[in-house]
């Protein structure tokens, strides 16, 4: 159930299972940090322990890998609005692709960085509808 407190702030009701969210919120942050450390490091299929392709598919990748972190934030239950975690995944987005430029091994990419504005939007998109859906279920129940 989503209330609003005195000062209009969405004040979300905890799951059920305080161990589920806690595993939840683990993985969320493991992975911002896989995510993040891949985007700075020079070669990152070496840093995977895989050898890099001849003609790396770059279509979608950050795509992907933004809608994932996007959706793990929002699932680990933050005390926000979707759109503030949506806002800050996009100032993320930038300041990675902007640390990008200033690291001499990597490149700067607009293309990067509208796929991870898509990824975000992705997420955002993803968890609105789930959270519509399985709301409309315990609706159905009652």
């Amino acid at each position: 159930m989503v209330d609003a407190n005195e000062f209009g702030e969405i004040q979300r009701e905890s799951p059920g299972n305080p161990r589920l969210l806690t595993w939840i919120r683990v993985a969320c942050a493991l992975f911002w940090g896989l995510v993040t450390l891949l985007l700075i490091t020079p070669n990152p299929s070496w840093f995977l322990g895989v050898e890099p392709p001849v003609n790396p598919p770059n279509m979608g990748i950050h795509f992907g890998v933004f809608a994932m972190l996007t959706l793990l934030a929002l699932v680990s239950r933050p005390p926000f609005p979707t759109t503030i975690v949506g806002l800050f995944m996009g100032g993320y987005a930038i300041a990675t692709e902007v640390l990008q430029w200033l690291l001499p091994w990597r490149a700067f990419e607009l293309k990067d960085l509208a796929e991870d504005f898509f990824g975000i939007a992705a997420g955002c998109a993803i968890f609105w509808g789930a959270t519509k859906l399985f709301s409309l279920r315990r609706a159905g129940r009652r």
